[in-house]
């Protein structure tokens, strides 16, 4: 833990838990495992990491600046990035499916996954989802692959443009506030929310 600097490393095991934390500076490393949790906690500055992985939680936060994670595993993931830009982007993000209040949880200005994944479950997915703070929206959520055998469960889905692909299982929107347009689908259909009269684009549209 440091108030100011940067936190450099190449490898961190560790058979409890794994806790870096620094005011203002980077943090960055190729790979994190704990038998326990993983929290990383940065004020203002970037985070950058090839794995994460983990047995119980990984919990990372940002205030302010870009986060790019290429894994994160574990029993139960959040992912705060704060004030970030479109610079930031998350690989995989894996987690059991337990249907509780919130398997991953991710927060930002700017949410780009490649793959969000269930497993060690057959019961719903929960992701939920924020902007920089929990009462903003964001201003992109994308998930290039949302797999989750039991299904996936949005409670919220706020934000300015989206665009949510599903490969496998359900998917369930409780709540979706879309201040321009977000595009849901699946390998059989295509739907569109807008937030303003739409322009024929040759894709399916539903207001």
């Amino acid at each position: 833990q440091t108030d100011s600097g940067n936190i450099m490393a190449s490898s961190l095991n560790a058979a409890g838990n794994v806790s870096l934390a620094t005011k203002q500076g980077d943090i960055s490393f190729a790979t994190a495992k704990a038998k326990n949790d993983v929290t990383i906690q940065i004020g203002s500055g970037n985070l950058q990491a090839d794995s994460i992985t983990s047995n119980r939680s990984i919990l990372t936060e940002t205030g302010k600046g870009d986060t790019n994670i290429g894994l994160a595993d574990a029993a139960n993931v959040s992912i705060f990035m704060g004030d970030n830009t479109s610079n930031s982007s998350l690989g995989t993000v894996r987690a059991n499916a337990t249907g509780g209040v919130s398997d991953i949880a991710l927060g930002g200005n700017y949410i780009s996954v490649g793959t969000v994944n269930a497993k060690n479950g057959e019961a719903v997915l929960v992701v939920f989802t924020q902007g920089a703070t929990r009462g903003q929206a964001s201003d992109d959520i994308t998930f290039n692959s949302v797999s989750a055998s039991g299904g996936t469960v949005m409670p919220q889905v706020w934000t300015n443009t989206g665009s949510i692909y599903v490969t496998e299982g359900n998917f369930h929107a409780s709540k979706v506030y879309a201040l321009d347009s977000i595009r849901f689908a699946n390998d059989k259909v295509s739907i569109a929310q807008y937030a303003k009269p739409a322009n024929f684009d040759r894709n399916v549209i539903s207001y």
